[in-house]
């Protein structure tokens, strides 16, 4: 039987690697390595203010899926999927985070316990305050503080991008911090009193909101007064435009 051969050209680079006198990079899902999906306010953020620290990962895998047969007679794929990616793209993350006010490390994982009710992945966010955020089965991130908790962003990196907004808003010239007794029904409210402002999505959640026009930055959050009814909601201003604040005399 005849066989067929092919010529194939080496580069010289291809060449080494086939020798073994190079080694060949793998790419890194880690979100300082791959910030595909974040803004560029927020990578360059991350690559100012963060780092990779090593941490435990817990029970992964076939270990993870025995642990979960045993506590809830099932094995939940989903959940499974969802912390693998977390810890592919976070585990080891940290920065000084001024949602959280706190340095912030995260350390996802999963520990099926039998006294509770259903599984989530634990300490996605860890702080050295009473607070700190755990992630549903399907990625949305739980902040809590104390025994109280409320799912807040939909993903982690809104976490992120939240953060580098504030980053970006410490810069402005001038800075006021108003409290209001009531719950505001959303960002509309706030661009009735400053029309110029528009939502940033990607750095909002549930119970706080950015807004910015480029010159002047509003941040809302209720979420403390949510989840403790302990601190009333606070509208955070910065601003390069000073008119902006007698809005808020």
């Amino acid at each position: 039987m005849r066989g067929l051969w092919a010529i194939v050209e080496l580069s010289e680079h291809d060449a080494w690697v086939a020798r073994g006198f190079l080694e060949v990079a793998v790419p890194s899902d880690f979100v300082m390595d791959s910030p595909q999906g974040l803004s560029h306010r927020a990578t360059a953020f991350l690559a100012q203010h963060a780092a990779r620290v090593e941490v435990d990962s817990g029970l992964t895998g076939d270990a993870l899926r025995t642990a979960l047969e045993s506590v809830r007679g099932a094995v939940d794929e989903v959940l499974i999927q969802t912390l693998e990616g977390l810890q592919a793209r976070y585990a080891g993350l940290t920065y000084p985070s001024r949602f959280f006010d706190s340095v912030v490390t995260f350390v996802p994982v999963c520990e099926p316990d039998p006294y509770e009710d259903e599984d989530e992945i634990s300490y996605v966010v860890e702080t050295d305050r009473d607070c700190g955020a755990s992630a549903t089965r399907t990625g949305e991130l739980v902040v809590s503080e104390s025994t109280d908790s409320t799912i807040e962003f939909g993903s982690v990196d809104a976490l992120i991008e939240s953060d580098a907004m504030f980053e970006a808003a410490v810069h402005r010239s001038a800075h006021r911090a108003v409290y209001v007794d009531k719950l505001l029904a959303g960002p509309a409210d706030i661009m009735e009193w400053v029309g110029s402002v528009r939502p940033v999505g990607p750095a909002s959640g549930r119970w706080t909101w950015w807004l910015t026009d480029g010159t002047t930055d509003i941040f809302y959050c209720a979420i403390w007064y949510e989840l403790t009814k302990m601190s009333l909601p606070c509208i955070k201003i910065w601003t390069d435009n000073p008119d902006v604040l007698q809005v808020f005399d």
